[in-house]
């Protein structure tokens, strides 16, 4: 789908002014929203996005050490059986809500 998506996305600022910038009613999946609205955005004036993939950014794996993988499974489930009303919900995103460190 060549999303824009993960730990770090640059745009041009008219460009993130003119798309309204990040969904403020998502809680997750916000950039895949951005991506898809920025290359809406990019088609209607004859550009084009880039990703670039040569140099990854490895993020930190903490999560993965702090959640237990039935954890994991519970939160693919909600999300799967309601995708909308758990992307919109903190509180069903215990995992990136709960400020467990």
């Amino acid at each position: 789908m060549r999303w824009a998506a993960g730990s770090f996305v640059f745009c041009r600022a008219d460009a993130f002014r003119a798309i309204g910038g990040f969904s403020s009613e998502l809680f997750a999946g916000e950039e895949a929203q951005f991506s898809q609205d920025l290359k809406r955005w990019a088609k209607d004036k004859g550009l084009k996005i880039v990703i670039l993939s040569k140099q990854r950014h490895i993020s930190s794996g903490r999560k993965l050490r702090l959640y237990n993988g039935w954890e994991f499974l519970q939160l693919s489930l909600h999300s799967l059986l309601s995708m909308r009303s758990t992307i919109r919900d903190p509180k069903k995103l215990g995992i990136f809500y709960d400020g467990r460190r």
